[in-house]
């Protein structure tokens, strides 16, 4: 009986820690809702100047993230807003490269839509010497000083890349922002710890 007693209470502690774990791992879940991760690439054009970070033939991609309601300090009415952002990575026929400082700027379906993206500190609001400017749907809706990010693929019109302010244009791509999705290890394991303790509950005899 004492025996019985105690694998009951181990159950019922098992239980406990799974539920525990699985309201845990919900909630990093939940705080993280509003991250958005934004990703393009593609394969330079012949005539793309030869750098650190481009080259014909060569194969790049970059991405980062975004809150999905972004706090906006910099923007025009009607045009655009600098975006903030977080994680940016470019990489170049698979490897990461650093591109400096990085500048990225949303744009109005009136003003070409989708983002201008400068690299090694220029402005991308201005003057991309170095970058790319990509064209097509705007991402947002609501005001350029409130703006919220919507999900979604995003088909590009135009592409164009800059190397110390010489322009090629590139092919079109597709711009695509998606929530990330979380990890979902944990919560399988939660649920299985908790499915195995009701399981041992149920079938053990009432002692």
């Amino acid at each position: 009986m004492m025996k019985s007693q105690a694998l009951r209470v181990a159950a019922h502690a098992v239980c406990v820690v799974a539920l525990v774990l699985g309201m845990g791992l919900f909630g990093v879940a939940t705080a993280t809702a509003g991250i958005l991760t934004v990703s393009t690439g593609g394969t330079f054009a012949a005539g793309t100047p030869t750098s650190t970070w481009t080259g014909a033939g060569d194969t790049w991609t970059l991405s980062f993230l975004v809150n999905s309601t972004p706090t906006i300090s910099s923007y025009v009415t009607g045009t655009d807003f600098d975006l903030p952002f977080t994680s940016f990575v470019y990489t170049l026929n698979g490897s990461v490269v650093s591109v400096g400082a990085v500048d990225v700027e949303a744009y109005n379906i009136s003003d070409a839509g989708l983002f201008n993206i400068c690299f090694f500190g220029c402005t991308a609001a201005s003057s991309v010497t170095n970058g790319f400017v990509i064209t097509g749907p705007q991402v947002y809706s609501g005001s350029e000083s409130a703006p919220t990010i919507q999900p979604g693929s995003y088909a590009e019109t135009g592409n164009t890349v800059w190397v110390s302010s010489a322009s090629t244009t590139q092919a079109n791509g597709t711009v695509s922002i998606y929530a990330p999705e979380p990890s979902t290890a944990g919560l399988s394991v939660a649920g299985l710890l908790i499915v195995a303790a009701v399981s041992f509950l149920r079938k053990r005899p009432v002692a």
